[in-house]
């Protein structure tokens, strides 16, 4: 025995069979509606489940689990392992993991993580930075790759053993070099246009005099001469730099006293702080006394100068006697004994 709805009467008459329902567009239920199996197009709501293709919730869903592939889910993040060999939950595989190695990033993106955080983390062993994209991490920010040390670069489970493959670094703000605060470890080669270092030497310029020079212009007379061809010029790279100037100079005299001044353009730096009975003009950097007819020395002068500037400067040697004649890189009175002189300056990082 069994009930019809007859779709153009609705009429319910009893026939034998199961109850059809043709031509009902709805049915309004005011109690509880009980079957075996509920069925419209191919979703089948049944005692063991529910059986569809696709949910469209715009609510919250709750269960007490989630089974199958969740990697296209969107609106979360997660920080799990990574992606299982395997869907089936009975398999060992669903239990093992893989994680890419390389995270594109392919357009702009900036780490920020709240306060309370650590840092920002990730399983992939590299970060690629794409042409045209930026990978910017706040201040006071962490970004930690490879968190699980399985990228091959240190050992399993070190964790940070991860690397950024990108062509520039630059602060945040791409004005200036980022800031290393525990310093950087390079095992490859280190090309830079130039390297800074408190006390490191940034460049150095020499000039080399190799051939004679003399003269017999009196400190108490003339005065003091450029000795032609020992000068050299530096640009300094920062102006807080300080120029390291040495000097060697090879000279002869009779019965007399060499005197050297080194300048900065045409100032006497570091002076002496007292002024010589004879005058000002007997005040020098360096001396050679001869007390016989002819002999020869080598003077050195060695000054730490602080020229303050960024602008092409030239350091250069003048020399005066007492008496005959200052030879440069000659036996007084003699064709032996030739030599050599050089001024040499170093810029020093402050």
């Amino acid at each position: 025995m069994g009930i019809q709805i007859n779709g153009t009467t609705n009429n319910i008459n009893a026939g034998i069979g199961s109850l059809t329902i043709d031509d009902i567009r709805e049915i309004d239920i005011i109690g509880v509606a009980t079957a075996s199996n509920f069925k419209t197009g191919t979703s089948n709501v049944h005692s063991t489940g529910y059986d569809c293709t696709n949910i469209n919730a715009s609510g919250i869903i709750t269960a007490a689990s989630f089974y199958g592939d969740i990697s296209n889910a969107t609106g979360g993040s997660s920080a799990g392992l990574g992606t299982a060999l395997s869907s089936t939950q009975t398999s060992p595989l669903n239990k093992l993991y893989y994680t890419d190695r390389v995270l594109k990033i392919g357009s702009t993106v900036t780490v920020d993580h709240p306060a309370s955080a650590t840092g920002a983390y990730t399983q992939y062993a590299d970060i690629q930075v794409e042409d045209n994209a930026d990978l910017i991490v706040a201040d006071g920010d962490d970004l930690i790759p490879d968190i699980l040390g399985l990228g091959g670069n240190g050992s399993t489970g070190a964790g940070g053993a991860g690397r950024l493959l990108v062509d520039n670094i630059v602060n945040r703000n791409a004005t200036g070099a980022p800031t290393f605060p525990n310093g950087a470890v390079v095992t490859g080669i280190v090309t830079a246009t130039t390297f800074y270092a408190p006390g490191g030497i940034l460049q150095v310029k020499q000039t080399i005099k190799k051939d004679q020079f003399t003269t017999s212009s009196t400190v108490g007379g003339g005065g003091y001469v450029d000795l032609t061809g020992l000068s050299v010029t530096i640009t300094p790279k920062f102006n807080t730099s300080k120029i390291l100037i040495e000097c060697s100079i090879y000279n002869s005299n009779a019965n007399a006293v060499n005197f050297f001044r080194v300048l900065r353009g045409n100032t006497f730096i570091e002076q002496p702080s007292g002024t010589s009975s004879s005058g000002a003009n007997w005040n020098a950097h360096g001396f050679a006394y001869f007390n016989c007819n002819s002999w020869q020395d080598t003077t050195v002068i060695k000054i730490l100068d602080s020229p303050a500037t960024v602008s092409a400067t030239t350091y250069k040697v003048q020399c005066a006697v007492t008496s005959a004649v200052c030879t440069i890189n000659k036996f007084y009175g003699s064709s032996n004994y030739y030599g050599i002189s050089s001024i040499t300056v170093s810029e020093v990082a402050a």
